[in-house]
C-alpha cells in the first residue's frame, strides 16, 4: 500500500473572536485537540495559538475528511470546556469558519516555526496575512 501523508495548517477562532482562551482554558483546549486527533489517527507537528484563536500543523489521515476532522476537534473542544471550566459553562463556543491551508513537505518546517512562535509573531506584530485568515461563516 503507498504512503500518503496530508498536510494542514489549520486556524479557528472563538465565537466573535474573544478574548476566552486563558491560559487554563488554552491548556485545556489543547489537551482535547491533541486527544481527539490521536483518535483520530492524525499526528500533530504544532499546536499554539493567542487568546481568541487556535492554530494547528495536522497531517490527518486520507480516509478522514478534513472537515471531519475539524469538527471533531472544535467541538469536542467546546464540550470540554463548558463541562470542566465552570464559569464558561455553556457560553465557549468557536466561530462557524476556518482557515485550511494546505502544505508541501518543503514549508513544514517554516508554518511549524510560525505556529509555534505565535505569542511571539502577535507582540511583535509580525504576521504572515495567508496563515492568519479565517473564514467567519
Amino acid at each position: 500500500m503507498p504512503l500518503k501523508r496530508c498536510f494542514y495548517h489549520i486556524v479557528w477562532a472563538t465565537y466573535r473572536p474573544q478574548a476566552l482562551l486563558s491560559p487554563e482554558v488554552e491548556t485545556l483546549v489543547y489537551a482535547t485537540i491533541r486527544r481527539k486527533s490521536a483518535l483520530l489517527r492524525s499526528e500533530i507537528f504544532a499546536l499554539n495559538g493567542m487568546p481568541d484563536h487556535v492554530h494547528v500543523v495536522v497531517s490527518i489521515k486520507p480516509s478522514v475528511a478534513v472537515a471531519t476532522w475539524i469538527k471533531t476537534v472544535k467541538g469536542s473542544a467546546a464540550h470540554d470546556v463548558n463541562q470542566l471550566i465552570p464559569q464558561l459553562e455553556n457560553y465557549f463556543r468557536w466561530q462557524g469558519g476556518c482557515g485550511v491551508f494546505t502544505l508541501s513537505p518543503k514549508n513544514l518546517p517554516f508554518v511549524i516555526d510560525y505556529v509555534e512562535r505565535q505569542k511571539t509573531h502577535h507582540a511583535a506584530n509580525q504576521l504572515h496575512d495567508e496563515l492568519e485568515r479565517i473564514d467567519a461563516d
